[in-house]
């Protein structure tokens, strides 16, 4: 089945709990007070990422001033003042602040423009598959930079509907996008026209035959459990198999779930003939920022991010 734009939010408010049983403790919990009103209206947002209205004024320089200690890991990227500018005119789209969610996100991608720009990524129109995303925004800038002619969006089926709308708020204002939410394996145009095809977690087995050339996973893998990572893990090797694929992931070292399940990133599936490309800690992900002093806060731990050329295990 393929639900269009409408027909896909309106498909998941109505099957919000159909990943209920294979979700992790971390988002039991931060699932719980999740809320949809009749007009769309959300509530309980909690986990999902940075959210709040357009900044202004003071606050608007205040954030900016705040931002420049991670917006200096940019620069040495070429591509993220152009990234830079759409993020900013996005956020403004719909109505949001240019928050450090949307600003990380702008950093990786620039980040991975630069690293990829050596292996050859610019030759083809290129897929790339998010799994996990926080209110759609890497999703819609890689399609507003042009990196990517199609996105795969994989989600939770909550977190998954927050992307939708609010993808949904850019498109209603700035057409030219187009999105489904698919259910099955694609096999015909009409599903291939879409620029972005949405994928429930627990269909995530459908990206297997997509031709995906690269993954993306940002403080997503952190929160699931290992089997749900190994899974996820044995799609991408899967894709490799039948062409070149790279992997981005970005995730704390070490985190504890509610339950009392440890998941370590040095525990993830990674193979031998993995290529590394990048391998260390996240310059712009290891502290965040508040508007009353000090200022500046770690997280409760380390966060590393590795990029990679899957390594093709026949």
């Amino acid at each position: 089945m393929i639900y269009p734009e409408n027909q896909a939010i309106q498909y998941l408010v109505n099957h919000l709990e159909d990943d209920a049983s294979a979700t992790s403790s971390h988002w039991q919990k931060y699932h719980r007070d999740f809320k949809v009103g009749e007009e769309l209206d959300i509530s309980g947002i909690i986990g999902f990422g940075g959210f709040s209205t357009e900044y202004t004024g003071l606050r608007k320089w205040a954030h900016r001033i705040l931002q420049s200690k991670f917006r200096k890991f940019g620069y040495a990227s070429p591509g993220f003042f152009s990234v830079d500018i759409i993020a900013a005119e996005m956020t403004k789209i719909q109505n949001r602040g240019y928050d450090l969610d949307v600003l990380r996100q702008s950093l990786t991608l620039s980040f991975l423009m630069n690293k990829l720009e050596n292996q050859n990524w610019f030759s083809k129109d290129r897929t790339v598959a998010v799994i996990g995303d926080g209110f759609c925004s890497m999703s819609l800038l890689l399609l507003l930079t042009g990196f990517a002619k199609k996105v795969v969006l994989v989600n939770l089926s909550k977190t998954l509907l927050v992307d939708l709308i609010f993808l949904k708020k850019y498109i209603d204002r700035k057409s030219g996008l187009s999105f489904a939410l698919i259910q099955e394996s694609p096999n015909n145009t009409e599903e291939n026209s879409f620029d972005l095809v949405a994928l429930q977690a627990t269909r995530h087995e459908i990206i297997q035959s997509m031709p995906i050339d690269l993954f993306i996973n940002i403080a997503s893998m952190q929160e699931m459990d290992i089997d749900v990572i190994s899974a996820y893990f044995q799609d991408m090797r899967e894709v490799a198999k039948k062409q070149d694929s790279y992997f981005y992931c970005c995730n704390r070292i070490e985190k504890t779930f509610p339950d009392g399940t440890t998941v370590r990133f040095g525990d993830y599936p990674w193979s031998n003939l993995d290529q590394v490309i990048v391998d260390e800690l996240c310059p712009w992900h290891q502290k965040y920022y508040s508007l009353k002093p000090p200022f500046y806060h770690p997280y409760d731990g380390p966060i590393q991010h590795r990029l990679i050329k899957i390594g093709k295990a026949f």
